[in-house]
């Protein structure tokens, strides 16, 4: 595994429009911006793809399910994590992480960077270097305190 960073510093990312970009490491509030975009989106695909001509009541009994089962989603879970590995997961966590110094950048903008060249590939690589966790982040240093 990985050693993860100490700081919250971002790493840079050159893509191939020949542009610098700082891929920054995702927050708390980011994970949960994830697990509500994938929770959304699974009710969302849930409702595209119901049937015609059920009944309201029926379509409602569909879609209570459907949320319920939503809750269940994170990023942390196999579910989850098969979503975020489609490009459309991909785009949207590169886009929380380029967002902070790229506000100008939109999702779309992302999604259309991502589908060029390596850089879908470069992106993974830095999503695993900028929120890489510590080997053993709990464990108590070997070493004695100097006095």
């Amino acid at each position: 595994m990985t050693t993860g960073r100490v700081s919250a510093s971002p790493t840079v990312l050159r893509f191939n429009d020949g542009k610098d970009y700082f891929f920054h490491p995702l927050t708390d509030k980011e994970y949960d911006t994830i697990d509500e975009w994938l929770q959304t989106r699974y009710v969302t695909n849930c409702i595209r793809s119901l049937p015609k001509g059920l009944s309201q009541d029926k379509e409602n009994s569909i879609i209570n399910s459907a949320i319920k089962e939503s809750l269940k989603l994170s990023f942390l879970t196999p579910s989850g994590a098969e979503m975020l590995a489609t490009v459309t997961g991909m785009t949207f966590i590169a886009w929380l992480s380029l967002r902070k110094s790229h506000p100008e950048l939109s999702v779309e903008d992302v999604g259309s960077l991502l589908l060029t060249g390596r850089n879908l590939a470069l992106v993974n690589q830095a999503f695993r270097k900028v929120n890489a966790v510590p080997e053993n982040p709990t464990k108590a240093s070997t070493r004695k305190a100097k006095r």
